[in-house]
């Protein structure tokens, strides 16, 4: 079964161009990850500063997997979390 995350950031002003940047960074070097389905960024747009990640994994191990890279921690951790405002993360199960 399919274990599926959304992620919703808002960037602190003046954030938004150099965040987007990491979340294309992120986004590409995430894809390539064994065990991701999907990995999609969307950006608000009536707010150029507010994104919305979708990421869906083959299964719980595989998004563990995901958050131990050394990408996640630099690109998430280390320099787009200190840029935000923000920052909520949602786990989802198929129900069918």
């Amino acid at each position: 079964m399919t274990h599926v995350v959304v992620a919703r950031w808002r960037c602190a002003p003046g954030n938004a161009a150099t965040v987007t940047e990491i979340l294309r960074d992120l986004a590409a070097q995430s894809r390539r990850e064994p065990g991701v389905v999907r990995f999609v960024v969307h950006r608000a747009a009536e707010e150029p500063g507010s994104f919305l990640i979708y990421e869906e994994y083959a299964d719980e191990a595989a998004f563990r997997a995901h958050r131990a890279t050394a990408h996640f921690r630099d690109l998430v951790l280390g320099r787009a979390v200190p840029l935000l405002d923000a920052r909520t993360v949602e786990a989802f199960a198929a129900i069918d």
